[in-house]
C-alpha cells in the first residue's frame, strides 16, 4: 500500500511527439514509428508484443469465486506492416498471434517449453491481413487501422483448454499524436 502511495506521489515527465523538428533525419525511431504516423514507400513497421496470463482462481456464472490448479496463457503477436504510398497515407500489413496454453497446475513457465502435452496446446492461433490509412490529408497525424481475424484453428476448447474464440472478427483502431 505505501509503494503504491508513493509512486502516485512521483513526478510524471510527459513528452509530446508532435513538435515539429526543422531536420527530418534527427527524428527518433518513437516519433518516425508512432503509429499514427504512416511509412513511405518501402519502408518497413515490425512490432512484436508478448503477454503471460495465469490464474489459480476462477469466477464461475454465479460470481463465486473458487480456487483452481494454476493455468497459464502465453500470448505472441507480430505486427508487420508496409508504407505503399510516397505520400506516406497507406500502409499494409498483417498481424501474427501464436498461443500456448496450460492447464492442471503446469509451471507458470510451462508455456515456453514450446512443447505440446497432455496439459499443453500451443501454436499460431490467428491472421489478419490489415491495412492502416490517413483519411484526411489535412489531418496526417490521424490514421485508421483495420483488420480481419481469421483463426487457424479447430476448436475453441481442446485437452480441456480453452484458447480463444474461433470466430472471424474484424477490428477498428483510430490512432492520432498531437
Amino acid at each position: 500500500m505505501k509503494c503504491s502511495f508513493l509512486l502516485l506521489l512521483s513526478p510524471l515527465c510527459l513528452f509530446s511527439q508532435g513538435v515539429e523538428i526543422e531536420n527530418p533525419l534527427s527524428l527518433s525511431n518513437i516519433q518516425t514509428y508512432t503509429p499514427s504516423k504512416l511509412l513511405s514507400n518501402d519502408q518497413w513497421d515490425i512490432k512484436w508484443f508478448n503477454n503471460l496470463y495465469t490464474e489459480t482462481k476462477e469466477i464461475n456464472h454465479t460470481k463465486e469465486v473458487s480456487p483452481v490448479a494454476r493455468r497459464n496463457f502465453f500470448t505472441s503477436t507480430l505486427d508487420i506492416f508496409c508504407g505503399i504510398s510516397p505520400s506516406k497515407r497507406l500502409n499494409v500489413g498483417f498481424i501474427i498471434t501464436y498461443r500456448s496454453a496450460t492447464i492442471n497446475g503446469e509451471n507458470l513457465l510451462a508455456p515456453f517449453s514450446f512443447q505440446s502435452s497432455m496439459n499443453r496446446r500451443l501454436g499460431i492461433s490467428r491472421l489478419a491481413p490489415a491495412i492502416k490509412f490517413t483519411p484526411f490529408k489535412k489531418w496526417p497525424k490521424f490514421a485508421i487501422q483495420s483488420s480481419l481475424s481469421i483463426p487457424l484453428f479447430e476448436n475453441e476448447t481442446e485437452k480441456k483448454s480453452f484458447w480463444i474464440k474461433k470466430g472471424t472478427y474484424s477490428k477498428i483502431a483510430f490512432f492520432m499524436t498531437i
